[in-house]
Parts: structure tokens; C-alpha cells; sequence
């Protein structure tokens, strides 16, 4: 029975209810991963090119005004955001593989399953194995906080630049 506002807690009696836990868990893991990624590149894929078109548009007509000043600010905050955004997604994926990574650990462990069947576990080595020595050189977050540094500098500049033609 569930009174509004608060959830009963029922003790696992079965080995195949503890497992349909552990794997009910689990999807709400990788539910929660997918939402968070496709959160940050559906704003990342829609922004980005829209800043490009943007300063692209302010340097060829070379506008020197309040709006200039005002769309660099946009941008400049935009990007910032955009950057925080990506990081939190990336630190709360990052916490969560580990916990899907025990997860299968744990079922590995007590239900004698397969770690070939257990992808957090095998994937960084089937990465390391296709892929060699540059995965450990070539990672998505540097990639990332280098795009997040190059248009918050070409905002900051822009924004800078229009300041002082304005003064």
C-alpha cells in the first residue's frame, strides 16, 4: 500500500526479485545517462553553429554598436553555460558508469554471469585493445572544454572589441 507522498519499503524475498532490483536499477542508471547526454548535445548541436553564423555575421558587417555589445554578452553567457552544462553531465556519467560498473560487478560475482556480457566492465579494455595508446591521449572532455575556451574567447574578444570602439 502507498500512502501519497511516501513509499514503503518491502524486503527482497526472492533471488529473482533481488536481481529484477538490480537491473530495474540499472536501466534507471542508463535512462538517466542518455537524458543527461542528449540534454547537453541537443543544446551543444543547436548552439555552436548557431554562435559561428553569429560572429560570422557581426565581423563581416562589422557592427560597432549596443546590439554588437549586447549579442557578444549573449553568446559569451551562453557558452559559459553550455560548458557548465557539459561538465555536470559529464561528472554525474562519470559517477553513475562506476555504479553500473559495480552493479555488474556484483552480478558477475553472485550470479556467476559472463563479464563478457557486462559492458562497463569490458568496454575499457575492448577500447584500449582497438584502439591503443591515443584513447588515453584523445578524450571527449578535453575536446570539449577546449571548444567551451575557444568560443568563450572569441566572445569575450568580440564583446572587448565593441566596448572600446563604443567608448
Amino acid at each position: 500500500m502507498i500512502k501519497s507522498g511516501r513509499r514503503e519499503i518491502h524486503e527482497v524475498e526472492a533471488e529473482s526479485d533481488y536481481v529484477a532490483t538490480l537491473l530495474t536499477y540499472y536501466e534507471a542508471i542508463i535512462t538517466s545517462i542518455d537524458r543527461w547526454i542528449s540534454v547537453s548535445w541537443t543544446f551543444a548541436s543547436i548552439f555552436v553553429p548557431a554562435s559561428m553564423v553569429l560572429a560570422g555575421i557581426v565581423v563581416g558587417t562589422k557592427i560597432d554598436s549596443i546590439l554588437a555589445l549586447s549579442l557578444s554578452l549573449v553568446c559569451l553567457v551562453i557558452t559559459i553555460c553550455w560548458g557548465l552544462l557539459w561538465y555536470r553531465t559529464y561528472m554525474f556519467n562519470l559517477v553513475h558508469l562506476d555504479q553500473l560498473a559495480d552493479i555488474e560487478a556484483h552480478l558477475c560475482k553472485v550470479l556467476g554471469i559472463s563479464a563478457d556480457l557486462c559492458p562497463q566492465i569490458t568496454f575499457p579494455k575492448r577500447s584500449v585493445r582497438k584502439f591503443g595508446w591515443r584513447t588515453r591521449l584523445i578524450r571527449i572532455r578535453y575536446i570539449i572544454a577546449i571548444i567551451c575556451a575557444m568560443l568563450t574567447g572569441l566572445w569575450l574578444t568580440m564583446f572587448v572589441k565593441t566596448l572600446m570602439s563604443l567608448i
